[in-house]
């Protein structure tokens, strides 16, 4: 869950790109922006130290991602370099997704599966979906293999567990239970 700082700098990022039509554009260099740096630990923390000053984080982030990203995306890395947030763009990433996807009436879905779910699967998991949320679905498969079978879904706050791992669980409570 997003915390008021994330929340805070995701809102304003996203009332200005939609300002300028360009939610897509920022919504996916952000994306991109946050996986790069969440695989580079060593840059993101140069940029969050007090050692390093303001000047030389801004000159930093232009160096790296001018002309590589949006000038309204570019500015907003300074911005949050400025403020000692930096330390925040995954999260603030996360939370713009979850603005964009509202605005698009977008349901992100995460199905778990002890084996690869085929794409006619998904695709017929997805229609499903849709029909009874009434919103698009951007479904993800993931596959864990210690759910034995049956799927696990997962969005916003909300995870149905249909998998053989869960009954097989509750089998087992209902025996101890039964004996005891």
């Amino acid at each position: 869950m997003a915390g008021i700082v994330e929340t805070t700098y995701a809102k304003s990022l996203f009332e200005v790109a939609a300002e300028l039509d360009k939610l897509e554009v920022i919504g996916s260099e952000l994306a991109a922006v946050s996986k790069i740096l969440s695989e580079n630990g060593d840059f993101v923390r140069l940029l969050s130290s007090p050692a390093v000053s303001k000047a030389d984080k801004t000159d930093l982030i232009g160096k790296v991602f001018d002309g590589k990203t949006d000038g309204c995306l570019l500015n907003f890395l300074k911005v949050l370099a400025q403020n000692g947030r930096f330390s925040h763009l995954a999260g603030i990433a996360d939370e713009f997704k979850t603005l964009l996807n509202k605005e698009k009436n977008i349901l992100a879905v995460t199905a778990v599966t002890a084996v690869e779910m085929p794409p006619i699967l998904q695709q017929k998991l997805r229609n499903k979906l849709a029909a009874i949320t009434k919103k698009n679905i951007e479904l993800t498969a993931k596959v864990d293999r210690s759910v034995l079978g049956g799927v696990l879904l997962q969005y916003d706050n909300v995870e149905i567990d249909g998998t053989v791992r869960e009954k097989l669980t509750l089998l087992k409570r209902q025996i101890q239970t039964q004996v005891i």
